[in-house]
């Protein structure tokens, strides 16, 4: 199930037995798709965007150049901690040039944590 379908069952039903609370709920969420809408629409030219570690990893010079020193990391230093290799290898990052919040960590943490989990795949590989 989509969220625009979870939106479209529960509009009907918070429209009518919904309180306040029921109601904020349900625009935060439809807020949230339209912003991801938006997001997706604009992806294709990459800006604010690495589709992969590998990709933050060759963008990393350029990005510090022009003021990039965030990443987007849900959870925050504690999530990044208990990250694991296939975990960053499989998500997109986004960038940015501030931190609007504790999720964004700076960009060398991530690029860092994700060098010494390699080099610990490596040391044990060859052991």
């Amino acid at each position: 199930m989509t969220w625009s379908e979870i939106i479209s069952v529960l509009e009907p039903v918070v429209g009518t037995k919904g309180g306040a609370d029921a109601g904020y709920s349900l625009e935060m969420l439809k807020n949230a798709v339209e912003r991801s809408r938006g997001e997706a629409d604009t992806s294709s030219n990459e800006k604010g965007r690495a589709k992969s570690i590998e990709d933050l990893m060759e963008k990393a010079i350029t990005l510090l150049k022009s003021g990039y020193r965030y990443v987007g990391f849900i959870g925050g230093e504690q999530a990044l901690r208990t990250a694991t290799i296939e975990y960053l290898e499989k998500r997109h990052y986004k960038y940015s040039d501030c931190q609007p919040n504790k999720n964004w960590l700076p960009l060398h943490s991530v690029i860092s944590h994700y060098l010494k989990l390699k080099a610990e795949e490596h040391a044990d590989s060859n052991a």
